[in-house]
């Protein structure tokens, strides 16, 4: 009997055991994957890089300074999708966040809301929610309902969106962007670059001007 007993106890430990690696690996790996950044570009921006989209890899980059509570951003972001329709095959469009917190209290919050929706892959379309619903969440009681519900809207998993929108690493991410455009001198948005160059289109005729000369000159540029 000795015999038989022996070995089926040494048989529940080895099995046990392995349940118990597993289960453990499991917990390892999910507690790992809790706050996943699917966004390549999520990744940069914590190495100072900006959002990018139009064509990532042309040498004429428009950039842009702005503040999701800013009016004037608000109009502008019309001209530059007009801009980025028209030219985006030849130029590359960077975005970052410059909230003037002195005027507009809730602009850090969303630069942050964005900011979390980037890191599930969702940043353009918060940064388009923003804009589209200025009025409503600039005013209204209960910023943080309003942006989980943009995030449900998105299909974003709210958790982790708020669980971003409250780390360290995102809050960080909208400091560097006002550090860089203070050393900038940037004091009002939104601040356009264009090929590291300060420009103030008066109209949406100038603006196609301005980015038609420095696509031209490019191409100038890798003919020589």
């Amino acid at each position: 009997m000795k015999n038989i007993i022996i070995p089926l106890i040494l048989a529940i430990l080895i099995v046990g055991g392995i349940v118990f690696f597993a289960v453990k690996s499991d917990d390892k790996q999910s507690s790992a994957q809790t706050v996943p950044v699917s966004d390549p570009i999520a990744l940069e921006r914590e190495t100072g890089g900006a959002w990018v989209k139009a064509n990532a890899n042309s040498s004429v980059v428009l950039a842009e300074y702005s503040d999701f509570q800013c009016p004037a951003c608000a109009s502008w972001k019309t001209l530059i999708d007009a801009v980025l329709a028209k030219y985006g095959q030849d130029i590359r469009f960077e975005y970052r966040d410059y909230p003037l917190q002195s005027i507009h209290k809730r602009a850090f919050a969303a630069a942050k809301a964005a900011e979390a929706a980037g890191r599930q892959g969702k940043f353009w379309e918060m940064h388009d929610l923003l804009f589209a619903n200025q009025n409503i969440w600039t005013e209204s009681i209960g910023f943080e309902s309003i942006i989980k519900k943009y995030a449900t809207e998105l299909k974003l998993n709210t958790d982790q969106f708020m669980n971003d929108y409250n780390s360290k690493v995102v809050n960080d991410i909208v400091k560097s962007d006002i550090e860089k455009g203070d050393k900038l001198g940037i004091n009002a948005t939104p601040t356009l670059y264009l090929n590291n160059e300060k420009i103030q289109p008066q109209s949406e005729e100038d603006f196609n001007k301005l980015i038609e000369e420095a696509i031209d000159s490019s191409k100038r540029k890798s003919t020589d």
